[in-house]
């Protein structure tokens, strides 16, 4: 259910492909996140598996946003069960006795999982005993100083959440930018992922970076040549798992041709 008057929850801003790349995961796999899937493998019973990322199902989310952030929050949790190795369809009963137990709707962007799911999960494994679930449940907590905790990649990933006063995300530092801050804020940019300091858009930066800059360089002295070349435009402690890194730069460009030399000459045509 989406609640109503709240932007985080009643406002589509994102496709589900712009939601996967905010992500880092592939737009197949948070595309059955949002809107389920049925698949009949040859000579099997009907496998089927209900949504779990709120979404707007009644658009189509390859061109139109049907994404509210509250389900982008939700697929960043979806990410780090997936990071860690657990398959989804393995934690689907875990995920359902969370929601109840915790007793929220959009349990995964509340504050109470983060306080209160490890032991739900653990308890949860417990009682049922030794099964797949079972067993992929307790892939999700680890012991530490006598406490039930979240293992560390999914830890890592709830302290990038950061809650409003009603124990809901607010806000999210997105996971997959090594060296830079990005923020996806329902309040900025129409939630779309932004640099912490100054506030750009990603997605502008990126298209600066691939666009390239044209520059101009002064080589040589008397009879010398403007050169032009295009050098990319790396944004400043940019770098993500699908981008080039900051600290790989552009290929060298061809060295200027020698003064003096017969090619020079040449380039340079007669004197007068």
């Amino acid at each position: 259910m989406v609640r109503t008057g709240d932007e985080r929850f009643s406002v589509p801003l994102y496709t589900l492909s712009g939601a996967a790349r905010a992500l880092d995961v592939p737009t197949s796999t948070f595309a059955t996140w949002a809107l389920g899937y049925k698949r009949t493998p040859p000579g099997r019973p009907k496998v089927t598996g209900e949504p779990v990322v709120t979404a707007f199902r009644n658009r189509d989310g390859r061109r139109s946003p049907i994404v509210p952030f509250v389900g982008l929050v939700e697929g960043m949790v979806l990410a780090a069960i997936r990071k860690r190795g657990v398959p989804l369809q393995r934690i689907r009963p875990a995920l359902k006795v969370l929601t109840e137990n915790i007793g929220l709707e959009h349990a995964l962007a509340s504050r109470a999982l983060y306080t209160d799911g490890a032991e739900i999960l653990y308890d949860y494994a417990e009682t049922i005993g030794d099964s797949p679930e079972a067993r992929s449940a307790r892939d999700l907590v680890v012991v530490r100083h006598g406490q039930r905790v979240f293992a560390e990649v999914v830890e890592d990933y709830l302290h990038r959440i950061q809650y409003a006063s009603d124990g809901y995300a607010r806000l999210i530092h997105l996971p997959q930018y090594r060296r830079a801050d990005v923020l996806a804020d329902p309040t900025r940019s129409f939630g779309q992922p932004i640099f912490r300091h100054g506030g750009a858009r990603v997605a502008d930066a990126l298209q600066r970076f691939w666009a390239g800059k044209t520059s101009r360089s002064w080589h040589g002295s008397s009879g010398s040549r403007w050169q032009t070349s295009r050098t990319p435009f790396v944004p400043l402690g940019f770098a993500s798992s699908r981008s080039p890194s900051t600290t790989a730069y552009p290929p060298t460009k061809r060295s200027p041709t020698r003064p003096g030399s017969r090619k020079w000459e040449n380039e340079r045509g007669p004197r007068s």
